[in-house]
């Protein structure tokens, strides 16, 4: 079962806040060069204080008995609650067809004392949503409205997919397996109320990211793709989206207590679970209501009980009962993998992400929101599925549905200790065969990220780091695997040409490479989509990148105070000795190279250079901390502000340059004053050659 980095698959793509507490940090580290430090993951691992599987798990496989089934979770629910300090929870179970247990955990409401009740209280499901939106395309699709591999250009009216690569189109196949080949665009896909949210046709057309490979050839997953699915939906059927799912998928079910609608229309919103932020105090701090303009990606609202109804329509090959939601050949095929990296890894059905856990092959989809986080998954071989949503992640709760679900299959589908994987030779393969260790070492960053404008910063945050070790097998970090999703250093075994597998576990690796032999993709099984990266070159690298900009603000922190300081010092020496000439010769007698001419400026111009890019250093940190998340809601005045500081940066750099060649044409100064000036110069090219890297300065270098 692969658990998803939490950022990866917020479906809205909103920063929980421990996300923005990590980002902030290593940017000021970054660029104020506080210190340098590397994050693999972006959250934080799942913590000892949540109950695991029993130590005598029952010999039956698989939950039959609904009091046992409670007692268990109750075990692990409500010391996740404790544990994590998060107000309110939602469970269900299903088997065989039927809700085998439901329950509400906690409180919905917290000042108003209200508790969760299993079929009476909505959560917000965040990418879970994303099922719905596959599952309405996959009944179009079995009518002979939609064709999965027809251009999505050829169902649209008001939005245009640009023909990046000829002859290689974007299709729904690509959108339900996120691999349309779009880059990461996260600003701007909140509202701050109803009336902010734009229609969907709108916001996909004033909103396309671009096309970064071609579709088809690696997973990226993507929320706009498949908001541009769920909107093909609406231009096909002639029906809102929301209306469609309704009419066509939670009705039939029986699901009266789901919407896409935010908020939620008539008695339903008074039953939705107030969303709350991590603690930070003796007292819950209770959150609004969160909207986002990816509808089809992340909006719905749902009970326990009405995620139970789901679940086992899905694993009855689309029948609910007396209804039936998609024909059964239709949700067979949704089910199967669509995409993988390798045969023999994990991938990506319609909709739902592929894993296995103790031998089980699991689909299921997470998300979350600022405040809220869901998890389904089902096991289709043995007709069983678990639901679990929470209204905050508490402190450290970011991975506790993903907990849940490993205990629970440990418990009722426990596995013995996989075997050690086969240790390779000196050559490299256990056989003795050449191996690949060399060639996929280096440094690889996440396909979900920006590449045209100024978020492809947030690619300094972290990424995977493979090294070759000299038996053959390889060393990584920042790639999940089970049991810590945060990326810890892991040895992997080559089994095949380019595929290795976990020292003592299940999990893979799988690496890509181009026609020309050249190492493209590292996929991992652990966190689907989310856990593709495509591997940089030398000059590229995050370690080097943040190297340079740690030494580049070290010289700016040290001479913005410095360089005044030292005049002011030199008044004072001046007026206590005014026969004296600091440069030598009569007093009063500039000598050749003094603070003359030209010179008059040169500092002053350093100084601007080295005092804005510390502001945009504190001004990236205060947008990444903003607690009414900036970048969600669009560009702010602060978000203006401070990508308007690199262009004065570049602009200011240049007089700088300049005036660096002339210190030594003309001798501004004395010997040590040029060296500085000049490790000014330097310093500013460097920051302004890695602002045009990182696209702020509105180009890629």
């Amino acid at each position: 079962m692969p658990p998803v980095n939490r950022y990866a698959v917020c479906p809205s793509r909103t920063f929980p806040g421990v996300v923005r507490a990590r980002l902030a940090l290593l940017v000021v580290i970054a660029l104020s060069t506080i210190a340098i430090t590397s994050s693999p993951g972006l959250a934080q691992a799942p913590s000892s204080r949540t109950v695991g599987a029993p130590e005598n798990p029952r010999e039956v496989r698989g939950p039959t008995d609904g009091r046992e089934v409670e007692a268990f979770v109750d075990g692990v629910v409500k010391q996740q609650l404790e544990g994590y300090e998060i107000p309110g929870a939602t469970v269900s179970v299903v088997r065989g067809g039927e809700i085998l247990f439901a329950k509400g955990y906690g409180q919905a409401d917290v000042e108003a004392e209200k508790p969760v009740v299993a079929d009476e209280t909505l959560f917000r499901i965040a990418s879970t949503s994303k099922l719905f939106t596959a599952t309405a395309v996959m009944q179009l699709v079995e009518r002979g409205k939609l064709d999965l591999d027809e251009d999505v250009n050829a169902y649209l009216d008001d939005v245009e997919i640009p023909d990046t690569y000829p002859g290689r189109p974007v299709t729904l196949r690509h959108l339900l397996t996120h691999t349309a080949g779009f880059e990461e665009d996260f600003t701007g896909t909140g509202a701050r109320g109803a009336s902010g949210v734009e229609p969907l046709g709108e916001y996909l057309a004033g909103k396309t990211p671009a096309r970064v490979r071609p579709p088809g050839e690696a997973m990226a997953y993507s929320n706009y793709g498949m908001s541009l699915a769920g909107h093909v939906v609406e231009e096909v059927s002639g029906v809102p989206f929301a209306r469609y799912v309704e009419e066509n998928v939670t009705r039939p079910l029986g699901m009266d207590s789901t919407t896409f609608d935010q908020p939620p229309a008539g008695g339903l919103r008074e039953r939705v679970a107030t969303g709350y932020e991590r603690p930070q105090g003796p007292e819950p701090v209770a959150g609004p209501f969160e909207y986002i303009d990816e509808t089809p990606a992340g909006s719905a609202s749902t009970t326990a009980t009405d995620m139970a109804r789901f679940m086992i329509s899905h694993l009855q090959d689309g029948r609910y009962g007396d209804a039936r939601i998609l024909r059964e050949a239709t949700a067979r095929e949704m089910h199967e993998r669509q995409f993988t990296a390798h045969p023999r890894m994990d991938g990506m059905a319609y909709g739902f992400m592929e894993g296995t856990t103790n031998g089980e092959r699991v689909l299921e989809h997470g998300g979350n929101l600022l405040r809220f986080h869901a998890l389904a998954a089902m096991l289709p071989e043995r007709n069983v599925g678990i639901f679990v949503a929470y209204n905050s992640y508490g402190e450290g709760g970011d991975f506790a549905g993903y907990e849940l679900l490993e205990a629970f299959l440990d418990r009722y589908y426990p596995e013995a200790t996989p075997p050690p994987a086969p240790e390779p030779s000196a050559e490299g393969f256990a056989d003795g065969t050449s191996g690949n260790a060399e060639r996929v070492a280096g440094g690889y960053r996440s396909t979900r990220s920006n590449e045209s404008g100024f978020e492809k910063v947030f690619t300094l945050l972290g990424g995977p780091r493979v090294t070759a070790n000299g038996d053959g097998s390889i060393t990584t970090t920042g790639v999940p695997v089970q049991g810590d999703f945060t990326g810890p250093e892991q040895r992997w075994v080559e089994v095949e040409p380019l595929l290795f597998r976990a020292e003592g576990g299940y999990e893979h690796v799988a690496f890509e490479e181009d026609r020309g032999g050249r190492i493209t993709y590292l996929s991992g099984e652990v966190g689907g989509p989310t856990s593709v990266s495509e591997k940089v070159p030398f000059y590229g690298a995050r370690g080097l990148h943040l190297g340079l900009l740690a030494g580049s603000f070290a010289v700016f922190a040290l001479t913005v105070p410095g360089w005044p300081v030292g005049a002011g010092i030199s008044r004072w020496y001046g007026r206590r000795a005014p026969h004296e000439n600091p440069e030598g010769g009569r007093p009063g007698v500039k000598k050749p190279g003094g603070e003359a001419g030209g010179a008059r400026l040169a500092r002053p111009l350093a100084w601007a250079v080295g005092v804005l890019a510390l502001l945009f250093a504190g001004g990236a940190a205060l947008t990444i901390l903003d607690p009414e998340g900036t970048l969600f809601f669009g560009f702010s005045p602060l978000l203006v502000a401070v990508l308007a500081l690199p262009y004065l940066v570049a602009a200011l750099t240049l007089g700088v340059l300049v005036y660096a060649a002339l210190a030594w044409t003309r001798r501004y100064w004395g010997l040590f004053g040029r060296l500085h000036y000049t490790l000014v110069a330097l310093s500013a090219l460097v920051f302004v050659a890695l602002l045009g890297y990182y696209g702020l300065l509105g180009f890629q270098l």
